[in-house]
């Protein structure tokens, strides 16, 4: 039993929970983004960092609009949690990084050395360390980055498409859960009303249209 134990929390992350200890990555303080990666893992090297919207804005706020601030404080988070855990909101984003090693055991299987991916999971949860940050557009919430992360075993990536440009996919897996969730609630012929048209009520939109079809409405 302590065999199988140690296995599960190796596949999800645990081991990498600093404080609390043995905490899942997403509710942990700060995580462990030391390498090297083990075989449920997969160690990316960061490029781009997708804040979400409320941290982008937060961020933006404590620092007065300063670019230099903003890559300064997005850097100092990183560093105290090991992970982009904005202290404002509790909310993260999602990153762009492409394929270092990938372990025997990863969820998504058949990665290969220098693919670009997307985890689809929070950055809440990811444990991560940057090199450099920055240069920020105070406008817009991608940011280039150096630095790695550890994708967990109980994390998918998605795949970036060739002919899918950075900024596009970024903001569609940021939100991808928005079309599976109304998916499951909307029925042909049904009546649904989205509050909001920002990225992920878009997505709702069109999957919501999708769902209930020439006899529902949106």
């Amino acid at each position: 039993m302590a065999d199988s134990a140690d296995t599960e929390a190796r596949r999800l992350g645990i081991h990498r929970s600093v404080a609390p200890a043995a905490a899942l990555p997403h509710i942990a303080d700060v995580l462990d983004p030391g390498e090297p990666a083990n075989e449920y893992e997969v160690l990316l090297d960061v490029e781009t960092l997708a804040v979400d919207a409320t941290s982008f804005r937060a961020i933006r706020d404590h620092s007065d609009g300063d670019p230099e601030r903003m890559a300064d404080t997005i850097a100092e988070i990183v560093v105290e949690h090991g992970k982009l855990q904005n202290p404002w909101t509790g909310s993260g984003g999602v990153l762009l990084g492409r394929v270092r090693h990938a372990g025997t055991h990863a969820a998504t299987p058949h990665l290969a050395v220098g693919e670009a991916v997307v985890p689809l999971a929070s950055l809440i949860s990811i444990p991560l360390a940057l090199d450099d940050v920055g240069p920020v557009d105070p406008a817009f919430p991608h940011v280039p980055v150096r630095g790695h992360a550890i994708v967990t075993g109980a994390m998918f990536c998605a795949r970036v498409p060739d002919d899918l440009p950075t900024a596009v996919a970024l903001m569609a897996f940021d939100v991808y859960p928005a079309a599976s969730h109304v998916r499951d609630l909307a029925a042909p012929g049904a009546r649904v009303l989205v509050l909001g048209a920002g990225h992920a009520g878009l997505l709702a939109i069109a999957a919501a249209r999708d769902a209930v079809g020439l006899e529902g409405t949106v």
